[in-house]
């Protein structure tokens, strides 16, 4: 459950970082266009002035040629060389650009060049901070190059700013600019933003941080009551059942030699012997069910919980002839799993196979190994486990229903779901093999990741 929570608290933080960003970016993106459109304006309008400055500015050795718009009647007229040319305007939205292309018709040209406007324009470009690297084209009405001014190291990967005006009615050229985006005017509008996202993820980052440490802080704690229920439950379990081995031993072998009293103190200790055994078992199932179960493997000896397994369960089964020979195939003793839960499973299927079976049980246990895996089946002669059920049976408190309602067959419907979670835990695999009337067959896969 704490993992689970852990990538989930993961997940969502990175998540929450990843939309700061995104909202941030947008921003900053949006921050950027309205810098670039105010400062192309500027620059744009700065152009069209001193334009129109070295437009008007003529010398007086020059013919006075005349130029007129009529924004009315939508037509300018041009007076030059003793020609009068009249040209009518299909758009007259922006007289400024209007008048600078009449104006740029009857210009000085000994006056009008690009050296001439780059030293009127860099002024003003420096007193407003607009001074940056830039690069002046005029084309003719072909589109060949008139001449071409640049300012500074030009590259062409920075041009940010293009602008294209067209220059005379007559001539129709155009000067083309290109200007290299100044990001200190984006940075003074974006700096506060670029701070308090910053803040913002910091903030996010160092909450995640806490959380994070304190659900691994939560996870220690809950592993180690795990450990803490494990270590419990084996050292009650031991005892208990090695007390329920004697008892059964003295009842069977000092039966005559017991008056009623002491027959009767031994039978009732080893009732309670076995009703404490089997509370434990449920409080086992039953943590295991409510959180994560927590398993830890070490190399164990099979043969030991085989024979455990077998002396367990010989006796005290309601009078019950019981067989259970043992088939170890497996070419190393040693396998690698958590003994305690191991033991529980094997135990839980034995007693199944005893509950669920006639006066005369015949269990097998078989180990055998195969690749990495190691494969341990238990089957008995029982009633079976019909095909319908069987999907069902590892669900909580899912028993069969042929047995509902059976006083001799009592149980709180945990110990296959158990098992269940007690081999996924160890990443294997468990499955049945029952027609439902001639015993079962359960085979349980542990792969096994280490050596000895």
């Amino acid at each position: 459950m704490e993992n689970k929570q852990l990538k989930i608290g993961g997940y969502i933080t990175l998540c929450i970082v990843f939309l700061l960003f995104l909202l941030q970016v947008n921003v900053l993106h949006e921050v950027h266009s309205h810098e670039k459109d105010t400062f192309k304006e500027a620059i744009q309008s700065s152009l069209l002035t001193y334009i129109d400055k070295l437009n008007s500015d003529k010398s007086i050795y020059t013919s006075r040629p005349r130029a007129t718009f009529n924004s009315s009647k939508k037509f300018v007229r041009i007076i030059r060389n003793k020609t009068d040319t009249t040209i009518y305007v299909k758009n007259t939205t922006n007289p400024t650009h209007i008048l600078c292309k009449l104006m740029y018709d009857i210009r000085d040209t000994t006056k009008w060049n690009l050296d001439s406007l780059h030293k009127i324009l860099n002024p003003y470009l420096q007193e407003h901070g607009f001074l940056v690297p830039y690069q002046l084209t005029l084309l003719d009405s072909n589109h060949k190059i008139l001449d071409q001014y640049f300012y500074q190291a030009f590259e062409y990967e920075n041009k940010g700013i293009k602008l294209s005006i067209p220059l005379g009615f007559l001539e129709k050229h155009t000067l083309k600019a290109e200007f290299s985006f100044p990001f200190f005017l984006f940075f003074q509008q974006a700096w506060d933003r670029l701070l308090t996202t910053l803040a913002l993820i910091l903030i996010l980052l160092l909450c995640a941080t806490t959380l994070f440490l304190q659900l691994k802080q939560e996870k220690k704690i809950g592993d180690n009551r795990n450990k803490f229920t494990h270590a419990l439950v084996h050292n009650l379990r031991s005892p208990i059942l090695t007390l329920k081995r004697q008892l059964e031993v003295l009842q069977i072998q000092l039966s005559e030699q017991l008056d009623p009293v002491q027959a009767a103190s031994i039978e009732h200790s080893e009732k309670n012997t076995k009703h404490l055994l089997e509370d434990i078992d449920h409080l086992l199932f039953l943590s295991v069910n409510s959180c994560n179960l927590v398993i830890h493997p070490e190399f164990c000896s099979m043969e030991e919980i085989l024979n455990q397994l077998v002396a367990d369960n010989q006796y005290g089964h309601n009078y019950k002839e019981i067989s259970i020979p043992i088939q170890n195939l497996l070419p190393s003793d040693y396998v690698y799993a958590d003994p305690l839960h191991l033991y529980g499973v094997l135990n839980n299927l034995i007693g199944n196979s005893i509950q669920y079976s006639g006066d005369k049980v015949a269990i097998l246990l078989l180990c055998r190994k195969e690749q990495q895996k190691v494969f341990i089946s238990v089957k008995d002669n029982g009633f079976g486990i019909p095909p319908e059920e069987q999907k069902h049976i590892f669900e909580e408190h899912r028993r069969g229903k042929r047995y509902e309602g059976d006083r001799e067959r009592q149980g709180y419907g945990l110990g296959l779901s158990y098992v269940r979670a007690v081999i996924t835990a160890h990443r294997g695999h468990i499955r049945i093999v029952s027609d439902g009337r001639h015993g079962t067959e359960f085979i349980l896969e542990i792969p096994q990741h280490k050596k000895r």
